[in-house]
């Protein structure tokens, strides 16, 4: 996932004021206690500061779109989730000019002080740290955290809140206690409607962590199958997103959730998301590789349900396309199990097809074959020498050091090659008749 953290506060080691005493000290760290409440406590005072009470009412008591203002529908498609700055520090992303350029939203973007955005980015920071975080837990910090992101207009107040949530659920025991409750889930899953691209990159990054943790799976799938909308919220994201960091956040997001609850595989099999998903390779194909790589395995996967591979038929056009552009690229021979994938989905589409494919990709697959083939012949020739290099070295009784040095193959065998290069000859011998 796209994860970052501010960098650490700068400290002047020399000066007595930053001796702490150690019935003040975190654990063993050199952290406050009473500083790292100060600093929960300007988290919670600056929702206050950044929200008026009438604009909360508005904001938050009638708004049509899950309690955030405006509604998605009131954003400009492709704008919304612009490219991100640095990241790193407030100020080496220029917030205002950021946000307010890549957003379109009805209500005006308020902005943190930046005494309070440095402050509050220290906390994120050192959120990281296990005995920091326990205390923070121990201090009701995930409650109140949520209860600010939930209530603020602010979106470098929220980004900066969900992030240290997303520090915080890192450490599966802290999650299992506080990230398993259904109100809470419901909560975070409420993020995905802002519009705003890094609440997003940090909400899917939190809603990642925590799926992962197996003691607090089962709540989140069974939360993420009865909210509905969360399909939806994603699709808006697939389809709108220029934000290279936030693609790669759901498209890893959605690999991991449909690889591995099947129940919501078959729900969520949908052509709306293959269509979405097919929209996003479009964004990525020259960005993140990795994350188009990780597209077509999710892909792949609406292949194993009879529901899915209906939409995968009826999307044909379109993923012939992605496909297509995706075996073009000089990386697919390194990405064994991706390419495998978009491999196995043209198998799919010819075994469900009578006319054949949609797109002409057979230049695409031969090109594709004699790269394989040589990448095969090259990984024989590797193993040949080794085992060479293996019969003389026992030859001359060093029987130990062959053992440890060559293995018997080389460290450059690919054993996906062979078995992709069997794909391709088949889906060429098949698109020649």
């Amino acid at each position: 996932m796209a994860d970052w953290n501010p960098p650490p506060p700068e400290r002047d080691e020399g000066s007595a004021s930053n001796v702490v005493p150690d019935k003040d000290r975190i654990g063993d760290t050199v952290f406050s206690k009473a500083w790292v409440l100060s600093l929960l406590v300007k988290a919670v005072k600056a929702v206050d500061s950044s929200t008026s009470e009438p604009e909360r009412e508005s904001a938050y008591g009638s708004s049509g779109e899950g309690g955030k203002p405006g509604g998605k529908e009131e954003v400009v498609k492709g704008e919304e989730t612009g490219v991100r700055g640095e990241a790193g520090s407030a100020a080496g992303r220029k917030e205002g000019e950021e946000r307010e350029g890549h957003c379109t939203l009805a209500t005006e973007v308020k902005e943190l002080s930046e005494d309070i955005e440095n402050d509050l980015c220290q906390l994120w920071d050192v959120s990281m740290n296990e005995d920091v975080t326990k205390y923070l837990v121990d201090h009701h910090a995930v409650d109140l955290l949520l209860e600010v992101a939930s209530r603020s207009d602010a979106p470098r107040l929220i980004e900066i809140c969900v992030g240290i949530l997303g520090n915080l659920a890192c450490q599966e025991e802290v999650c299992e206690n506080n990230f398993a409750n259904t109100e809470t889930i419901a909560s975070i899953l409420l993020l995905l409607k802002n519009t705003d691209p890094l609440v997003l990159l940090e909400t899917t990054r939190l809603i990642y962590t925590c799926v992962c943790h197996k003691s607090v799976f089962a709540e989140w799938i069974n939360m993420i199958k009865v909210t509905t909308s969360v399909q939806d919220d994603l699709i808006f994201v697939l389809k709108s997103s220029t934000n290279e960091d936030l693609l790669k956040n759901v498209a890893v997001l959605l690999d991991k959730l449909l690889d591995c609850s099947d129940e919501l595989l078959n729900d969520w099999a949908t052509k709306d998301l293959l269509l979405a998903i097919c929209e996003a390779c479009e964004q990525t194909k020259l960005s993140s590789f990795d994350a188009t790589c990780t597209f077509v395995l999710t892909m792949q996967l609406f292949a194993t349900t009879a529901s899915g591979t209906a939409v995968i038929v009826d999307c044909k056009e379109e993923l012939c396309v992605v496909l297509a552009e995706y075996l073009c690229s000089v990386e697919v021979v390194d990405h064994g199990a991706a390419t495998m994938a978009a491999l196995s989905l043209l198998i799919t589409l010819l075994d469900n097809l009578r006319m054949g494919l949609p797109v002409d990709i057979l230049p695409t697959l031969r090109t594709l074959k004699t790269r394989l083939e040589s990448s095969v012949s090259k990984d024989q020739r590797t193993i040949s020498r080794s085992h060479d290099e293996h019969d003389g070295l026992c030859q001359q009784n060093r029987v130990a050091e062959c053992a440890t040095s060559t293995g018997m193959e080389s460290p450059d065998f690919d054993p996906l090659a062979e078995k992709m290069l069997k794909m391709v000859g088949e889906l060429v011998q098949r698109l020649d008749r």
